[in-house]
C-alpha cells in the first residue's frame, strides 16, 4: 500500500506511514500540530490551515482547534453512524502559500491497515523545495508521528505502477529500517528509529529515470513469460476496490469512500464519478471497456475534464489498463485477488454451458463457465493468477491454460464489478521489508 495521496505526477509528496494504533483525536492533535509547527519553522507564511471541504480556519499550534476539527471528521455511514474502524480523515490546505495540503488518515483500530500523513506541494507552489528543506520537513514528520517509513516523492514515483514489493514508494529522501535504507543508500544516515536514505541530489524529482532504475534492480527481477500481448485490441480498463458508500461530516459535506485492499481513499466528488465510470458496462451486453469508453461516461455525468483524473487514477491504481494476453495480465492477476458479494444463482438458459450471478433468481448476470468457476474459488485463494491456475488444471479436456482463464474472467468481470458483484483488490504486501 502506498500513503502517497492521489496527485498529479509533477506534484510533490512528503508522506509518511505507520500501522495504524488506537489513537485519541487529543493525541493526533498534538501531533499534527508539531509537524505544522515545525513546517511554519521553514515557511513562516504559513501560519493558519483551512479545513476542507469547510471553512474552519485554524493556527498551527492550536491543538484544541485541531482536536475539534480532527473529531468531526470521523467517518460515518449513510446513517450518520460512526465507523470508528475507519478512524478520522482531516484534509487542510494552508491559508497563506497557495498550492500546500496536509492530508492526515489515522486513528483506526484495524491493525491490518496503515495509518498515515502527507504534505502535498502542487506544482504551482514554489515554496519548501530545496535540499535542506525537504531534509528539515522528513525528520519533522518522523519526530511529530514515529512512522515505520516515510517518503519524499513525487506523484508519479508515488503511482501503484512505481511501488515497491512491499507497495511502498521510493523518493528522493526515504526513512525506514536502518538496513533497508543503507541498502538503497550505503551513506544513509541514523535518525530516530531507523535512517535516512536519500537518492540523488534534486528534491523536485524532474528526472525519474535514476529512481526507476534503481527500483527494478532492487525489486523486478521476475522474469516475464513470454507470451505476447494482442497488439490488435485496446487495453481493457478495471475499477480496483469496494465502493464504501458515503462518509457524512458536520455542515452536511458528503465523501465517498473507496476501498482498496486496506486503504482508506477519500474521493471528491467529481473523482467519485470517474472512479464509478471505470466500471464497465452494468447491460448484460459484453465487451470491452476501455479509457475511452470511461472518459465518454465520465463526460455524460457532468465531468467537463475526466482525464486528468483518470490519469491519476490509473497512476495509484484505483483503475488499471490491461492489455489482452501477455505478462502483463499474468502481472495483473498475481497482483490482484477478488472478493464476491452475490451468489452462483446456477445454469443460465443461453448460452449453453453459461452461469447466472446475482442477487435473485431473475436478477442474474449470464457469465461463462470459467468466469463461474473463477468467480466460485477466487475469494479462498490469495491472488487471482493462483485462482486461474487451478480452474486451468482442473479442466476435463486438459487444453485450457491459465492465460486463456485470466483473460475471459477479466473480460467478464467488468459486468460482474458495475452491478456489485466482485470487486479487485489490491494483494495485501507482506509485512517487512524494504521501506
Amino acid at each position: 500500500m502506498t500513503a502517497v495521496p492521489i496527485i498529479p505526477e509533477d506534484d510533490l509528496a512528503l508522506a509518511a506511514a505507520w500501522r495504524a494504533r488506537p489513537t485519541d483525536p487529543e493525541q493526533l492533535a498534538r501531533r499534527l500540530s508539531e509537524f505544522l509547527t515545525g513546517l511554519r519553522g521553514l515557511a513562516p507564511a504559513a501560519r493558519t490551515w483551512r479545513r476542507r471541504p469547510a471553512k474552519t480556519v485554524i493556527e498551527a499550534d492550536d491543538v484544541e482547534g485541531l482536536a475539534k476539527v480532527i473529531r468531526l471528521r470521523i467517518a460515518k455511514d449513510s446513517r450518520g453512524a460512526p465507523i470508528p474502524a475507519m478512524g478520522y480523515l482531516l484534509d487542510l490546505t494552508s491559508e497563506e502559500v497557495p498550492g500546500l495540503h496536509v492530508h492526515l488518515h489515522a486513528g483506526q483500530t484495524e491493525e491490518t491497515v496503515e495509518s498515515s500523513c502527507a504534505l502535498h506541494l502542487e506544482s504551482s507552489c514554489t515554496a519548501l523545495r530545496t535540499p535542506p528543506e525537504a531534509r528539515s520537513l522528513m525528520e519533522a514528520i518522523v519526530r511529530a508521528f514515529d512512522p515505520d517509513w516515510a517518503v519524499w516523492t513525487s506523484g508519479l514515483l508515488g503511482g501503484a505502477e512505481h511501488l515497491t514489493d512491499e507497495r511502498r514508494s521510493l523518493g528522493y529522501l526515504n526513512y525506514g529500517w536502518r538496513d533497508a535504507m543503507l541498502a538503497l543508500d550505503p551513506r544513509a544516515e541514523r535518525f530516530h528509529r531507523g535512517a535516512i536514505a536519500r537518492l540523488g541530489d534534486d528534491p523536485e524529482l524532474r528526472d525519474p529515470a535514476p529512481m526507476l532504475d534503481l527500483l527494478d534492480r532492487l525489486w523486478r527481477s521476475a522474469a516475464r513469460d513470454p507470451v505476447p500481448a494482442d497488439p490488435t485490441r485496446v487495453p481493457e480498463l478495471h475499477r480496483i476496490g469496494w465502493d464504501l458508500g458515503f462518509a457524512l461530516v458536520d455542515g452536511g459535506s458528503v465523501w465517498r469512500i473507496v476501498d482498496r485492499g486496506h486503504v482508506i481513499i477519500e474521493m471528491s466528488r467529481e473523482e467519485y464519478v470517474v472512479w464509478t465510470s471505470a466500471a464497465g458496462r452494468p447491460a448484460t451486453v459484453d465487451g470491452s471497456w476501455t479509457l475511452a469508453d470511461a472518459n465518454e461516461r465520465a463526460q455524460s455525468l457532468a465531468v467537463p475534464r475526466p482525464e486528468p483524473i483518470l490519469r491519476a487514477l490509473l497512476n495509484h491504481g484505483l483503475i488499471a489498463e490491461v492489455p489482452a494476453l501477455g505478462g502483463s495480465v499474468r502481472d495483473f492477476c498475481r497482483t490482484h485477488r477478488i472478493e464476491t458479494l452475490m451468489p452462483v444463482l446456477g445454469a443460465a438458459d443461453w448460452p449453453i454451458g453459461a452461469a447466472l450471478i446475482g442477487p435473485r433468481e431473475g436478477d442474474g448476470i449470464a457469465v461463462g463457465g470459467t468466469t463461474a468457476n473463477v468467480y466460485t474459488i477466487g475469494p479462498a485463494y490469495p491472488d487471482l493468477w493462483s485462482a486461474c491456475e487451478t480452474v486451468a488444471s482442473t479442466d476435463p479436456s486438459g487444453a485450457s491454460t491459465p492465460w486463456f482463464v485470466a483473460e475471459q474472467f477479466l473480460r467478464e468481470s467488468q459486468r460482474l464489478v458495475a452491478r456489485g458483484a466482485l470487486s479487485l483488490q489490491t494483494v495485501d504486501a507482506p509485512s517487512g521489508g524494504t521501506a
